[in-house]
C-alpha cells in the first residue's frame, strides 16, 4: 500500500536517519572525545555561526506554520534544519580532525554547533511531535518542553547557545525506531 510506504519511508528516512542518526551519532562522539558531557561551545556560540543562523530561520518557518495550520511545511523546516547539521557534521568531519594534534578545541565548538541545532530540532518538534522532542532533549540532559501548549517556556528556550557545557550526555539510545513493516499498519 503507497500510503502505508510512505508512512514507513517518513519514520525510517526522516525521523530515524536523518534526526535520530545525527543525535546519536553526534552525542556518543562528544561523549567519547569530551569525558561523557557536551564540549565547550567556543566559537559555536557566536549568533552569526551557520548553523545559529540556519536555527533561528527555522524557527521563524515553523511558527509562520503553525500559525497558518500548515504542519507540513513545519515539518519540513525541521528537515531541513536537522539536514544542515548532518551537512555540516559531513563537511566538518571531527572524526578525522580529531586524530589530528591540536583540533580538540575546534572539534568541540563543531559538536557543540551540531548538539545545539539537535536541541532546536527537539525544541520545534515540541508542537508536532512532543514525545520525540522529550526523548531527544533528554539524551542532550536538557529538560522537556510541554508540547500541549508551548508558551512562554518554548519560546525562551529558543535562544542559539542555550545548551549546557559540560552537562553529563546519557548513554545515546536510538530515540526513533526504524519501522520493518510485514504486515499493514
Amino acid at each position: 500500500d503507497f500510503q502505508q510506504q510512505r508512512f514507513s519511508d517518513l519514520v525510517n528516512n526522516d525521523l530515524a536517519n536523518t534526526i535520530g542518526n545525527l543525535l546519536n551519532r553526534t552525542a556518543s562522539m562528544t561523549r567519547r572525545w569530551f569525558d561523557g558531557a557536551g564540549p565547550p561551545a567556543g566559537g559555536a556560540i557566536a549568533p552569526d555561526h551557520a548553523l545559529a543562523t540556519a536555527s533561528v530561520d527555522a524557527g521563524r518557518q515553523v511558527d509562520q506554520a503553525m500559525e497558518a495550520l500548515d504542519f507540513r511545511s513545519a515539518a519540513d523546516a525541521v528537515l531541513q534544519l536537522a539536514s544542515a547539521a548532518n551537512g555540516f557534521l559531513n563537511e566538518r568531519a571531527p572524526w578525522k580532525r580529531m586524530k589530528e594534534e591540536g583540533h580538540r578545541q575546534e572539534v568541540g565548538a563543531d559538536l557543540y554547533a551540531v548538539l545545539e541545532t539537535c536541541r532546536w530540532v527537539a525544541l520545534l518538534l515540541v508542537p508536532l511531535l512532543p514525545d520525540l522532542s522529550g526523548r531527544m532533549l533528554a539524551q542532550l540532559g536538557e529538560p522537556a518542553i510541554d508540547g500541549v501548549s508551548p508558551g512562554p517556556a518554548w519560546k525562551e528556550a529558543r535562544r542559539w547557545g542555550a545548551l549546557s557545557e559540560a552537562t553529563p550526555l546519557p548513554e545515546p539510545v536510538p530515540v526513533m525506531q526504524r519501522l520493518e513493516l510485514d504486515s499493514p499498519l
